[in-house]
């Protein structure tokens, strides 16, 4: 993760996560270190799999 948040925009970085609950534990970790939801993207398998939170 980037230390300093002007520097996530120039990031990309993917995770790849077995369950629902693993994936949205890393979204969580993500807010609290002040990235924005919407700069934060979700690709599922099945878009009934997708919950906001």
């Amino acid at each position: 993760m980037a230390n300093n948040l002007n520097d996530y925009n120039e990031k990309k970085i993917v995770g790849v996560f077995d369950t629902e609950q693993e994936a949205s534990r890393a979204i969580g970790q993500l807010q609290a270190r002040g990235i924005p939801s919407s700069e934060i993207s979700v690709i599922t398998r099945d878009r009934e799999d997708l919950r906001t939170r």
